[in-house]
């Protein structure tokens, strides 16, 4: 049996050598003695320089413009995908004339990499292909490259200046991403589109020249370059993407040569606007929104956070979605009757606001009973409150991010109409101490109140039975939860709807559901679930005299917060006279 093994196993052993031989096609030592590793390419007549093993070059790299292999003489031309990936110890590296084309992630991590030359006849750089090469401080892009791939430049925050050949005429997308100490740019004229966050993240730039062969700007192309003071776009674009200069918050001037076909900044209203469609696709802190104006687009002030006051003319009948988020700045806001839309989070992030009013001749929107919020009119959608929000009677949806990250919201009454709390409506309200679900409310959405670390109760109504991912996720204070339905409500598996909450955390349930709850899908994490005690009216577990001030307290209308009338009501009818008797009665008995 042996012997018919042995010449299997050195078939396998001469497959494995073969193989390795094969992970190159030649080797070349270069004049300083380093040896380059190679691939034939376009039918074995020239070269691509590959990786020998990660990490394998380094110090300072000359690629040869030529290699003579067996009495032939072989033009480099390419340098492969991942070629000089992870080589941290490479400093520099000089790319000869012949090569045309940079590889995918071709020096990817190279994070000492603190010079490249490039070659005049490089075409292309690919995708990622100096991605994180943060020891990089300048790069000077020839005439003939005519493409950027995405990422290319992506995180490489050394680099502090840049100049674009002629020759290019798209940047990809995320290309120079985070190069967050980039402070100029230089871009050649023969450039046609920037992409999707081309340079999201250069929070050091502080100008940029878009040059008059510009089309088009895609979305969130200058995304969080807060160091921009102005921008003017020339005659030449006729695309602007959404969120284009979301985060430029240093923005103060933003102008539209006069002679462009698509887009004005008329009555000098330091502005962007669609001309066609009269929408106004982004402003900054300094805009005043003309009166012709029809729309604010999605996000046009998104994360402006030097916009203190922004008046919307009567002109205006839709605000887009993301238009005024994260304008921590703004302390009010005023919509008009005009107005018959409102995008999602429209004003969500603007954790200035302590006023919001919606006109009252308004026939879709409502801020009724001075409320401070906007509440869509006929479904009875709260659709964005602030930190002096009180929710009139009569809401009956709290709507996704309605009160998303207001920190200054310190306590919310939830009045009995509402029936449904959305997705997010209170994530990240962290100065909540306490909320109460009324008996209305049947369902509560994913991540409702994630984030609320300083709740530490909640008290849950009667009639809910779901209770979505993480809608009680990372309230890590929380140390009770009071249940009233009699069955458990169902809650996301793996525990997710309380992910970070103790499991020591005190589970107050109806009386005889304690067993229900213990074997019910997520309830049962909790270690410490209790049956509420008849006569126990502040809820400490047993049933004493404090129970009776508590409850004649409530008898004489100055009920305290831990007041609970499940516990008082002892006959199902109001708290009265009769249920103090039936307490002392009970402490009689003991």
């Amino acid at each position: 049996m042996k012997k018919q093994l042995l010449p299997l196993l050195l078939t396998i052993l001469l497959c494995m050598v073969g193989t390795k031989a094969l992970a190159y096609d030649i080797e070349a030592k270069n004049d300083d003695g380093f040896t380059i590793y190679y691939n034939f390419i376009n039918d074995d007549k020239e070269l691509e320089v590959i990786s020998f093993y990660s990490g394998y070059y380094n110090g300072d790299i000359i690629i040869p413009e030529e290699v003579s292999y067996m009495n032939n003489t072989l033009k480099v031309t390419s340098i492969g995908s991942w070629a000089f990936s992870y080589c941290k110890e490479l400093t520099s590296v000089k790319i000869p004339n012949n090569v045309t084309s940079i590889g995918n992630d071709a020096f990817y991590n190279c994070y000492s990499l603190t010079s490249v030359t490039f070659g005049n006849s490089v075409t292309s750089i690919g995708n990622e292909a100096f991605k994180s090469c943060r020891s990089l401080t300048s790069i000077e892009i020839p005439n003939s490259v005519t493409s950027i791939g995405k990422s290319a430049f992506d995180n490489c925050y050394g680099l502090t200046s840049i100049t674009i050949g002629n020759g290019v005429t798209s940047i990809g997308e995320w290309a120079f991403q985070s190069c967050k100490n980039m402070t100029s740019i230089t871009i050649g004229n023969g450039l046609k589109s920037i992409e999707r966050w081309a340079f999201s993240g250069c929070s050091g730039l502080t100008s940029i020249v878009i040059p008059n062969s510009v089309r088009s700007i895609e979305q969130w192309a200058f995304s969080g370059c807060s160091g921009l003071t102005s921008i003017t776009i020339p005659n030449s674009v006729t695309s602007i993407g959404d969120y284009a200069f979301n985060g430029c918050s240093g923005l103060t001037s933003m102008n539209v040569e006069s002679d462009n076909p698509k887009y004005d900044s008329r009555d000098n209203c330091n502005g962007i606007i669609e001309t066609e469609s009269n929408t106004l696709k982004a402003g900054c802190q300094n805009t005043t929104i003309p009166n012709s104006v029809t729309g604010i687009g999605n996000g046009a002030f998104m994360s402006c956070s030097g916009l203190t006051s922004i008046e919307i003319p009567n002109s205006v009948s839709s605000i887009g979605s993301s238009a005024f988020q994260g304008c921590a700045g703004l302390t009010s806001i005023e919509i008009p009757q005009s107005v018959k839309s409102i995008g999602e989070d429209a004003i969500m992030g603007c954790y200035g606001l302590t006023s919001i009013i919606v006109d009252a001749g308004n026939p879709k929107y409502d801020s009724r009973n001075n409320c401070n919020a906007i509440i869509e009119t006929e479904t009875n959608t709260l659709k964005a409150g602030c930190q002096n929000t009180t929710i009139p009677n009569g809401v009956t949806i709290i709507g996704h991010y309605a009160f998303s990250g207001y920190s200054g919201l310190t306590s919310i009454t939830i009045p009995n109409s509402v029936t449904c709390i959305e997705g997010n409506a209170f994530n990240y309200c962290s100065g909540l101490t306490s909320i109460e679900i009324p008996n209305s409310v049947t369902s509560i959405g994913g991540s409702t109140f994630q984030g609320c670390t300083g709740l530490i109760s909640v008290t849950i109504g009667n009639s809910v039975t779901s209770i979505g991912s993480y809608a009680f996720g990372d309230c890590s204070g929380l140390t009770s939860i009071m249940s009233f339905n009699k069955t458990p409500p169902n809650i996301y598996v793996n525990y997710n709807t309380f992910a970070s909450v103790d499991s020591n955390c005190i589970v107050w349930v109806p009386r005889g559901c304690s067993k229900s709850y213990k074997e019910a899908e997520g309830w049962y994490y909790f270690q410490n679930i209790r049956e509420l005690i008849n006569g126990d009216t502040n809820v400490d577990g047993v049933v004493n005299v404090a129970d009776i001030v508590e409850t004649v307290n409530a008898v004489n209308g100055n009920p305290s917060d831990r007041f609970l009338l499940f516990n008082a009501d002892q006959d199902g009818n109001s708290v009265d006279a009769s249920d103090i008797d039936a307490i002392v009665k009970t402490i009689m008995e003991k």
